[in-house]
């Protein structure tokens, strides 16, 4: 993941514990990119 073209490599990857929220119906990205 860390070659490639710079717009399609990752530099980090960060994992959490999914935790169900209830109310959401839409798919959000957060973040700097």
């Amino acid at each position: 993941l860390r070659q490639g073209p710079r717009a399609a490599r990752v530099d980090d990857v960060e994992e959490f514990e999914a935790k169900p929220v209830s109310g959401l119906n839409t798919f959000r990205i957060e973040g700097a990119w």
